[in-house]
């Protein structure tokens, strides 16, 4: 069984949805799971958005994403804020794609 990475995906309100789909689609490919992570609400959007195009990456391998939502407390110097974490795990699709 694949271990996720050490150090997740980090998603800011810059990041471009397509390039953060590809690295997860990458990192699935290799090492079949992907931790990524966001605080903002902006940020949250555009990792979803990035996993949604991620799983049209991935479809023509016959992979489908299954996910595990977690909210992590961090505390910083300006205070306690929220991080929305998913751990990302590549399955086999058990049913064909409509999607292309």
């Amino acid at each position: 069984m694949a271990v996720a990475s050490v150090t997740p995906l980090r998603v800011g309100k810059d990041t471009v949805p397509d390039k953060l789909a590809g690295a997860i689609a990458n990192e699935i490919r290799r090492n079949g799971t992907i931790d990524v992570e966001a605080m903002a609400s902006g940020a949250v959007y555009k990792m979803v958005k990035a996993i949604a195009i991620a799983r049209r990456y991935l479809a023509p391998n016959g992979v489908e994403l299954a996910c595990t939502p977690a909210l992590l407390d961090v505390e910083d110097d300006t205070g306690r804020k929220l991080v929305v974490r998913f751990l990302l795990v590549g399955v086999p699709r058990s049913i064909p794609s409509s999607e292309s």
